[in-house]
């Protein structure tokens, strides 16, 4: 749900819950990245994973290739074609030429965002916030789980062009401590990276100075 521009979850009982009673509650949380991640809750009924589409079996995530989907794969690929089609089209509408500039921009770029797995659309979403120069819109971004949605980006990031323009958007951001980045992962895979450039011998002055950046937010 949004309520007055921000993102809330409502939770209905269909039954009274008792003082202390433990319950747990599959909320169809979405995924960061293109792997489901496994769920430890314990309860009987659990699909055994957070994150990932009703109509996708458990055993698809484990390689193991159901006949049903293998019949509702051409299906699948056309819609996908239609799903990336009206992904270009919102991105279009939304890359205005200062960016984002309100919450309302903010929180459709942010959905945006969990629905963008092409490299292209990426590349196209990190121009849109690197253009931004409210930075109202870009404590909101952060508000709207904006680092956390970079990393799971930045987990299956191979592109160079992409980790650099990502670092842009890290530098750009207004995280006010460190562990900000540390809470949310984002600043093990940029020591990473930096890593990799030093090792392929591909560091330079620019992307020297973003990891000082991104590694030494203002405070």
């Amino acid at each position: 749900w949004t309520v007055n521009g921000e993102l809330r979850v409502g939770v209905f009982a269909r039954r009274p819950i008792f003082v202390g009673e433990e319950f747990t509650l599959d909320y169809q949380f979405q995924r960061y990245g293109r792997e489901a991640q496994k769920c430890f809750c314990g309860s009987a009924i659990c699909s055994g994973y957070i994150g990932g589409e009703k109509q996708i079996s458990i055993d698809a995530y484990s390689g193991v290739k159901s006949s049903t989907a293998k019949r509702k794969k051409g299906s699948d690929d056309k819609k996908r074609e239609w799903e990336d089609l009206a992904l270009e089209e919102e991105i279009e509408k939304l890359n205005s030429v200062k960016g984002l500039r309100n919450r309302e921009e903010t929180l459709k770029f942010a959905r945006l965002m969990v629905r963008a797995e092409e490299s292209s659309a990426r590349h196209q979403l990190l121009d849109i916030i690197i253009k931004t120069e409210e930075q109202a819109c870009l404590r909101l971004f952060l508000d709207y789980h904006g680092l956390p949605l970079l990393w799971s980006w930045m987990t299956d990031t191979v592109e160079l062009d992409l980790k650099v323009k990502i670092l842009q958007v890290l530098a750009l951001l207004p995280v006010s401590n460190k562990t900000m980045l540390l809470d949310s992962k984002v600043m093990n895979i940029v020591e990473k990276w930096v890593e990799e450039f030093t090792a392929d011998k591909q560091e330079n002055s620019d992307i020297k100075a973003l990891q000082c950046s991104v590694t030494s937010p203002s405070e």
